[in-house]
């Protein structure tokens, strides 16, 4: 059986000039519920979206992230994350412009 290519936390590098919303989903495997987290990412800097969980009886669990957007722009990076062969913690995001446009990056070899 192979591990999980689950991605519980992201680090999101903006390489643009400009500001960005980005968008982040978790969704809790056991019972499908959902949670978002949004972060303002100023030019040229990073910001992290952290592992969250949640307890399950008497045990705790890790939500999984489902898929990374910038507002206002097509860009939208879902799961399963390139290059993710096993359960990920601080998987790196690129937010780059290419033609004029935005576009997300997920990990490179």
């Amino acid at each position: 059986m192979l591990p999980p290519k689950d991605v519980y936390s992201v680090v999101i590098h903006n390489h643009t000039d400009k500001v960005v919303t980005v968008h982040v989903a978790y969704t809790n495997v056991l019972d499908e519920t959902s949670s978002q987290q949004t972060f303002v990412v100023a030019a040229g800097e990073q910001a992290s979206a952290e592992q969250l969980t949640f307890t399950h009886g008497s045990a705790e669990y890790t939500m999984t992230i489902t898929s990374v957007q910038v507002e206002g722009a097509p860009a939208k990076l879902t799961a399963p994350f390139p290059h993710v062969n096993s359960p990920t913690k601080d998987y790196p995001i690129n937010i780059v412009s290419a033609n004029g446009s935005i576009e997300l990056q997920g990990k490179t070899c």
